[in-house]
């Protein structure tokens, strides 16, 4: 069962592996997939576990309780929705839409917001 202890350390490990894999090493294969693959693919993935690991920062202060619902009521059907519009969604140098960098970040904010606004609701529930 995932707690938000694990929660909390599989998302900071998530961040720091994905910064040090593309950001600070200078493998010629890792630069090259890289430089290729920047926009649709590095930048969100680090822009999603910076994001994840904010909100199981905000998480680690409210009781378990409110952690459980949070993965039944919001991320049961946010992520799966998000994640198939920034898959859908193309590279950003057509006219339909942003590009996948900038729905990442986009999902990641609102993800945070609804999070926090979520979880200081249910406290504020539960308090009564």
């Amino acid at each position: 069962m995932l707690t938000k202890n694990k929660y909390f350390i599989f998302s900071i490990i998530l961040f720091l592996t994905t910064y040090l894999l593309f950001g600070l090493t200078n493998f010629s294969f890792i630069d090259s997939f890289r430089d290729s693959y920047e926009d649709t693919i590095v930048d969100p993935i680090t822009y999603i576990s910076l994001f994840s690991a904010a909100v199981s920062f905000i998480l680690l202060f409210f009781s378990s309780e409110i952690f459980k619902l949070w993965l039944r009521k919001i991320v049961s059907w946010f992520l799966p929705i998000s994640t198939l519009i920034i898959l859908i969604n193309g590279d950003g140098q057509d006219i339909v839409g942003p590009d996948r960098t900038d729905l990442a970040i986009f999902f990641g904010f609102i993800l945070v917001v609804v999070t926090l606004v979520f979880a200081l609701v249910q406290k504020f529930k539960y308090k009564r």
